[in-house]
């Protein structure tokens, strides 16, 4: 599936319905007052010991279909949609984006052989911003497994801005999100900058979310 795929009125809807992250809140000093137009730089967070050793041979931005396959992963389905802009909010075109996480069992592929893992997840993804900064996957909504909170990993390389690695979370989670000891180490801007809010689609059977990446 390509970027090309999202129509102009359904990203205009999704931007209008959901939060824009990262917005500055209280201005303090007068260097703050000229960037109070300037939106949160999405936060660096740890990379994680998952990231795939090897990318699996299926790296496009469908993530619940394997290769040629047409049997999906199982899970609820998560239409993951954004943009890369920098912090005045100029869009970045051709960044590149990837995502990984575990499947719905809390699994992480690429990382060791487990029988328990869904073998028609792809476990990560990646895909190019097209001329607007936007983006598109199509995965499911990660699983839960000890010590952590539900959470996305992604990397962005773009063009004469820095490699940022973080991590996004659920608005839905945020009893666990407040209990996960790398949520709790940012401040509240940046929380909010890395927290999406997602909505039922196709009656229910799926949920889609809008994340803007700040890159510095």
């Amino acid at each position: 599936m390509e970027n090309s795929n999202i129509s102009r009125r359904r990203m205009v809807g999704l931007l209008g319905a959901l939060p824009v992250a990262g917005v500055v809140g209280a201005v303090t000093s007068k260097a703050e007052m000229l960037q109070a137009g300037a939106r949160t730089v999405t936060p660096p967070q740890t990379e994680g010991p998952f990231y795939p050793r090897t990318k699996p041979a299926d790296i496009d931005n469908n993530l619940i279909l394997m290769g040629e396959g047409i049997e999906r992963a199982t899970g609820e389905q998560l239409e993951l949609l954004g943009r890369v802009v920098d912090r005045h909010g100029n869009h970045i075109s051709g960044a590149k984006v990837e995502i990984w996480h575990c499947d719905h069992l809390g699994v992480y592929h690429h990382v060791r052989l487990d029988d328990t893992q869904d073998e028609h997840f792809q476990g990560y993804g990646e895909t190019r911003c097209d001329g607007e900064g936007k983006y598109r996957f199509l995965t499911v909504q990660p699983g839960l497994y000890p010590g952590r909170t539900r959470h996305i990993h992604f990397k962005v390389f773009a063009e004469g801005h820095r490699t940022l690695t973080s991590q996004l979370y659920f608005e839905q989670d945020m009893k666990a999100n407040l209990r996960d000891g790398i949520y709790q180490g940012l401040t509240s801007a940046e929380k909010k900058a890395v927290t999406m809010q997602v909505n039922p689609v196709n009656d229910g059977k799926g949920r889609s979310g809008f994340f803007e990446i700040v890159v510095a």
